[in-house]
């Protein structure tokens, strides 16, 4: 386990866990990786065809995207 940060959760729900990828516009069943930095959110994602299935390369692995989501800085109404 890690080192336990005051205001830090030991864990997160199956429900919190979904909202970071609805939130992102993505699903957890074609996502490889997540990184939050400041700036934004980095997602590698798989490729999927049609019929939602992964799509194979030649070298047999699977097709793969890393995708950037920028942070939206809204600035507060009034000012």
């Amino acid at each position: 386990m890690s080192k336990t940060i005051p205001g830090v959760p030991e864990s997160v729900t199956r429900e919190q866990w979904l909202s970071f990828f609805t939130a992102a516009g993505i699903t957890p069943e074609l996502t490889k990786s997540l990184r939050f930095e400041p700036e934004g959110i980095y997602a590698t994602v798989f490729e999927a065809g049609p019929e939602g299935r992964r799509i194979v390369t030649d070298s047999n692995g699977y097709a793969k995207h890393e995708i950037f989501i920028p942070i939206n800085v809204e600035t507060p109404s009034g000012v």
